[in-house]
Protein backbone atom coordinates (compact mmCIF):
# COMPACT_ATOMS: atom_id res chain seq x y z
CA UNK A 1 0.00 0.00 0.00
CA UNK A 2 2.86 2.29 0.52
CA UNK A 3 3.20 3.23 -3.44
CA UNK A 4 -0.39 4.15 -2.94
CA UNK A 5 0.24 6.96 -0.57
CA UNK A 6 3.66 7.85 -2.05
CA UNK A 7 1.63 8.69 -5.50
CA UNK A 8 2.90 5.49 -7.42
CA UNK A 9 -0.47 3.38 -6.42
CA UNK A 10 -1.26 4.15 -10.79
CA UNK A 11 1.53 2.12 -11.63
CA UNK A 12 1.34 -0.68 -9.65
CA UNK A 13 -2.33 -0.94 -10.36
CA UNK A 14 -1.80 -0.98 -13.86
CA UNK A 15 0.39 -3.82 -13.55
CA UNK A 16 -1.08 -6.04 -11.22
CA UNK A 17 -2.86 -8.09 -13.73
CA UNK A 18 -1.90 -8.35 -17.12
CA UNK A 19 -3.01 -10.11 -20.61
CA UNK A 20 -0.47 -11.38 -23.02
CA UNK A 21 -0.72 -13.25 -26.91
CA UNK A 22 2.42 -15.79 -27.18
CA UNK A 23 1.87 -18.05 -29.80
CA UNK A 24 -1.47 -18.22 -30.95
CA UNK A 25 -2.63 -18.09 -26.96
CA UNK A 26 -3.48 -15.57 -24.35
CA UNK A 27 -2.04 -15.81 -21.02
CA UNK A 28 -2.66 -13.64 -18.31
CA UNK A 29 -0.17 -12.54 -15.14
CA UNK A 30 -0.82 -11.07 -11.97
CA UNK A 31 2.01 -9.33 -10.57
CA UNK A 32 2.44 -7.65 -6.77
CA UNK A 33 0.41 -8.96 -3.94
CA UNK A 34 -3.00 -7.03 -4.40
CA UNK A 35 -5.45 -8.19 -7.21
CA UNK A 36 -6.73 -5.36 -9.77
CA UNK A 37 -10.00 -5.44 -7.24
CA UNK A 38 -7.92 -5.03 -3.92
CA UNK A 39 -6.42 -1.90 -5.74
CA UNK A 40 -9.85 -0.45 -6.98
CA UNK A 41 -10.88 -0.66 -3.30
CA UNK A 42 -7.65 0.85 -2.19
CA UNK A 43 -8.41 3.78 -4.25
CA UNK A 44 -11.74 3.90 -3.40
CA UNK A 45 -10.70 4.33 0.51
CA UNK A 46 -8.05 6.71 -0.43
CA UNK A 47 -10.62 8.67 -2.51
CA UNK A 48 -13.16 8.15 -0.16
CA UNK A 49 -10.88 9.55 2.94
CA UNK A 50 -9.73 12.52 1.16
CA UNK A 51 -13.33 13.18 -0.24
CA UNK A 52 -12.41 12.79 -3.35
CA UNK A 53 -15.45 11.74 -5.19
CA UNK A 54 -14.31 12.02 -8.36
CA UNK A 55 -10.65 12.33 -8.26
CA UNK A 56 -8.58 13.50 -11.36
CA UNK A 57 -5.83 10.87 -10.83
CA UNK A 58 -8.42 8.06 -11.48
CA UNK A 59 -8.37 9.06 -15.49
CA UNK A 60 -4.74 7.57 -15.16
CA UNK A 61 -5.82 3.95 -14.21
CA UNK A 62 -6.68 1.19 -16.43
CA UNK A 63 -10.22 0.52 -17.06
CA UNK A 64 -10.29 -2.77 -14.88
CA UNK A 65 -9.02 -0.62 -11.74
CA UNK A 66 -11.43 2.13 -12.57
CA UNK A 67 -14.22 0.41 -12.35
CA UNK A 68 -13.39 -1.80 -9.34
CA UNK A 69 -12.70 1.46 -7.39
CA UNK A 70 -16.18 3.57 -8.76
CA UNK A 71 -18.14 0.57 -7.34
CA UNK A 72 -16.19 0.32 -4.38
CA UNK A 73 -16.81 4.01 -4.12
CA UNK A 74 -20.49 3.27 -4.12
CA UNK A 75 -20.38 0.45 -1.65
CA UNK A 76 -18.65 2.56 0.74
CA UNK A 77 -20.58 5.46 0.40
CA UNK A 78 -23.70 3.35 0.87
CA UNK A 79 -21.81 1.78 3.74
CA UNK A 80 -20.00 4.20 5.53
CA UNK A 81 -21.01 3.68 9.12
CA UNK A 82 -20.02 0.27 9.03
CA UNK A 83 -16.52 0.35 7.07
CA UNK A 84 -15.65 3.58 9.46
CA UNK A 85 -16.75 2.62 12.31
CA UNK A 86 -14.44 1.76 15.75
CA UNK A 87 -16.47 -1.35 16.43
CA UNK A 88 -15.50 -4.47 14.73
CA UNK A 89 -17.59 -5.58 12.17
CA UNK A 90 -19.67 -9.01 13.13
CA UNK A 91 -21.60 -10.51 10.21
CA UNK A 92 -25.03 -12.04 11.21
CA UNK A 93 -25.90 -15.10 11.54
CA UNK A 94 -29.53 -17.06 10.91
CA UNK A 95 -30.00 -18.89 14.04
Amino acid sequence: MLPLFYGLGVFRANLAFTFEKDDNKWKWNKRGAFSQMEWGYLFALYASERDELNPGWAAELNTSVKMDMERALLFIDQNRELIFSSQPFVPKTNE
